[in-house]
Formats: structure tokens, sequence, C-alpha cells
């Protein structure tokens, strides 16, 4: 006789994942998202992902400030020409580093961990195989199906989602903040390049006109004109000369073997003229304090940590969901076969873990008022960095005009007391090599000042947060991701 027991099929199973589905899907409303606002229920915020293009304008927007931008990848180019250009070495180095790729990698890991908490918000479907005694007397094999799905939660995934889309604008701002390193030192290292580029060449005239009057006195010393002390003074002149230039030319090549680091391959051994009216067009217009990368950051870890203090909030709150199980006994089971099925709605609450949800809370709220903190301090660092930077450069403007009335002074100085020195002989050749000394040393203060000015402009362009737009990255890919303003 047959058993009158409910056939096991797979048509509850497939009726069960599918209610389960859709009534998880339609319990789901996801209106529009309010970072000002707490996460309440089951609101989803927009979806941020790390593919998303970025930059100080778009990390901001997705902050609450204001703003939108991108990241950055495609073949770096070869240097072109003979000569080493600012914007081209920027872009490279960018392009090369691997401290940028890391960064892009660590965004679009953080991307997945939105996904992943997303999922939240999606019905759960388990099933597995028992074997075993399943009653005092019976033993056998049970096949279990289960799907749950969460209705309601009071905010708890909700935090966890915004938690995570604030992690990627931490991790935008970062590959911003990356950025810019890179694009500092690297127009840093170019400056110091040119520094002692014009340098050396200053020492090498200068060892070209001490060389000279050492033939001078050598020659009036053979005519008796004057006594072997002259021609002496000159060669130990000439050896310091000689000694200035190599110490020049060494550090030449230091800051190039430095450059041939930051942009991982050869580069030239010269420098083209330095873009000095694009540098000085970045110093008149400050931008937006609310898209300074360190800023973002700090604007990031706040809203992470608020994100935080809501979910410690929600934690408190029960969680209501609609669970669906199938169990089914099999053939080897003593007592036959059976199928059970069951759909419930199960309201669950941790009702006491010894104040540890009270603590977690309160952990959450300070940390949210450490963070608002930080957030001015990173402001207010900026500000002073830039306010420091401008009192510097104003500085060494107000010293390019006297510096270079001295340059010319000691230049027609040099010209009176070669005349007096083999016309009228009422110079010495100490005289003449002090002249070519002080000439050379005004050229130096010269070059260094001019340096020392654009090096102050570009650490202005760097904490200003316009090295992307001043250096032509806005626009490019690096590693995958656009960089946009």
């Amino acid at each position: 006789m047959k058993s009158s027991k409910p056939r096991f099929g797979w048509v509850p199973l497939a009726w069960v994942a599918q209610w389960a589905f859709v009534s998880g899907v339609a319990a789901q409303p996801v209106p529009a998202w309010n970072p000002s606002h707490g996460v309440m229920g089951v609101m989803a915020p927009p979806s941020v992902r790390a593919t998303d293009p970025v930059g100080a304008a778009a990390v901001a927007q997705g902050l609450g400030a204001a703003g939108g931008a991108s990241a950055l990848s495609n073949p770096r180019p070869a240097l072109a020409g003979s000569e080493l250009d600012l914007l081209q070495a920027v872009k490279v180095a960018v392009g090369w580093q691997p401290v940028v790729a890391a960064a892009v990698a660590q965004l679009r890991q953080q991307g997945s961990v939105v996904e992943q908490m997303r999922a939240g918000y999606l019905p759960v479907i388990s099933g597995g195989i028992n074997t075993g005694r399943q009653s005092a007397t019976a033993r056998g094999t049970s096949f279990t199906l289960a799907a749950s799905q969460m209705l309601y939660d009071f905010g708890k995934v909700g935090s966890q989602v915004s938690e995570a889309e604030a992690g990627v604008r931490r991790a935008q701002a970062d590959v911003l903040q990356q950025i810019d390193t890179v694009a500092l030192q690297t127009a840093l290292a170019v400056v110091e390049f040119s520094r002692y580029q014009a340098l050396e060449n200053i020492a090498q005239t200068q060892l070209n006109a001490v060389r000279d009057v050492a033939r001078v006195t050598e020659l009036r010393a053979r005519l008796g004109a004057s006594t072997r002390v002259d021609p002496v003074q000159a060669q130990a002149r000439v050896e310091a000369a000689q000694i200035y230039a190599h110490q020049l030319q060494t550090q030449m090549r230091q800051w190039r073997s430095r450059l041939k680091t930051l942009l991982g391959m050869d580069v030239p051994e010269r420098v083209a003229p330095l873009p000095t009216e694009r540098l000085e067009a970045a110093m008149q217009p400050q931008a937006d304090r609310l898209l300074w990368p360190s800023v973002l950051v700090a604007e990031a870890d706040r809203q992470a940590l608020e994100a935080r203090l809501a979910g410690a909030r929600a934690a408190r709150m029960p969680t209501l969901t609609l669970e669906a199980s199938l169990n089914r006994l099999g053939s080897g089971a003593s007592n036959g076969r059976s199928t059970d099925h069951g759909v419930y709605f199960k309201l669950n609450s941790n009702v006491y873990q010894g104040g540890a949800m009270q603590a977690q809370e309160e952990a959450a709220r300070l940390g949210v008022q450490a963070a608002q903190s930080r957030v001015l301090v990173a402001r207010t660092e900026v500000e002073d960095r830039m306010a420091n930077l401008k009192e510097q450069l104003q500085g060494l403007v107000a010293l390019q005009g006297p510096l270079s009335v001295r340059q010319r002074s000691i230049t027609d100085t040099r010209a009176l007391y070669r005349e007096q020195y083999l016309a009228l002989g009422t110079r010495s050749a100490l005289d003449l090599l002090n002249a070519e000394q002080e000439i050379a040393q005004a050229a130096f203060d010269v070059v260094q000042n001019r340096h020392d000015a654009w090096a102050a402009q570009i650490n202005f362009i760097d904490a200003s947060g316009q090295a992307r737009a001043v250096y032509g990255l806005e626009g490019t890919q690096v590693h995958g991701l656009e960089v946009l303003p």
C-alpha cells in the first residue's frame, strides 16, 4: 500500500525561494538619501562605486560639500625632447608611481565592502544535508532549505552601508592625496634639478673668469710686473672654483637620479624653462577649502563615524525578518519519508549584553566628536600652511629687485678693478679675484632666490588643492580611473 505522506519535490522548494525573494524586494523601499539625516529602517543611501571617477569636487559632493571629480590610468607617455619639462614629468610620475596604484587598489577594495554591506538588504537562502539520529528511535538523512528576508531593522544595514560608502569617499580622497603628493615631489625635484643646473652654469662661468685672472697674473709675474704671490693666489682660487663646480655637478646628478626614481625611466640631462606663468597664475585664486584632500579625508572619517553611531543606536532595536524553511527526511529514515515546511515572521532583539551596546554607542558618539575636531584641525593646518607660504613668497619676491641691483653693481665694479689693475696698477690681483667671487655669489643668490620662489609656489599649489589643475592632470587616465576637476 502506498504511503499517504506528501512526496518531496522541487516545486515547493522553488516556490519558497521565489516567494522569499519577491517579498524581500517588495519590503525594501529605497527612498532618497540625505547624508545629514540618520538612517532608519531599510533606507539605503545612493550607490557609491569604486569605479566612479574621483576628484576633489566629486568626493566633496558625496560628503555633503560641493563639487565633482575622479582618479587615473593609461600607458605613461615617453619623455619627449632633449630637455625635461615639468608638466610632462609630473604626468609621467603620477601615471607610474606604485603608491598611486596602491591607493587605487585600496579604493576598489573598499568598493567591494560597499557591495558586501548592501547584500544585507537581499534575501539569504541556505541549504544542507544532515545525517544521524533523528529521534530516540529514528535514524536517517534529512535535506533542508531555508530562506530569510530582513523586513525592518531600524537602520542596522543602512548604517553599515553608509559607513562603507564613507570609506569609499575616504579612499577616493586618499587617491587624490597620493596624486598630489607625487606631483609635489616631482615638481620640487624638477625645480631642484633646474636650480643646480643654473648654479653649475654660474660655477663654470666663475671658473673660467678666475682662470683668466690666473693667466694674467702669471703673465705679469713672468714679465716682472708683479710678484709670484699673485699667480699662487689665483691658482688657489681656481682650484676652489673647480671643487665647488664639482660639488654642484654632484648635487645636480643626485636630483636627476631622484627624478629617474620618481618617473621610473631615464630623464634628459637638462631641464626646460619652468612654466612660470602657470605657477604665478595659481597664486591668484584660492581653491575652495572644502576641496582640499586632507580636509576631504577628515570629513569622510567623520561621516563614517556618524554612520557607526547610527548603527550603534539601531543595534538596541529589534529586527523583523520573514523566514521560510523546508525539511525533508530521506528514504533511509527509520520512520519513513516526510516533508515539513513553514513560513513565519521573526522578531529578534538583544535584550541584555552587560552594557556592551551602551558602551558601543558612547564610544561612537565620542568618536564623532573627535572626528569633527580633526576636520577643523585639517582646515586650520592647510590655511596656516598657505598663509606661511604666501608670506615666504612675498619676502622672496621683495628680494629680487635688490639682488638684481647688487648683481649689476658688482659687475660694474669688476670692470673698474680690471682697468685699475692692468692700466694704473692701483688694484691687486686679490681685488680682481674677490670681485669675481662677489659676482659669482651675486649670481648664486639670484638663482637661489628665484628657485626658492618657485618652490614656494609649488608648495602653495599643493596646499591649496590646485595641483591636478595646474599640472594638467584633469581629464587624464591613471590606473583605470579618470581625474576630473
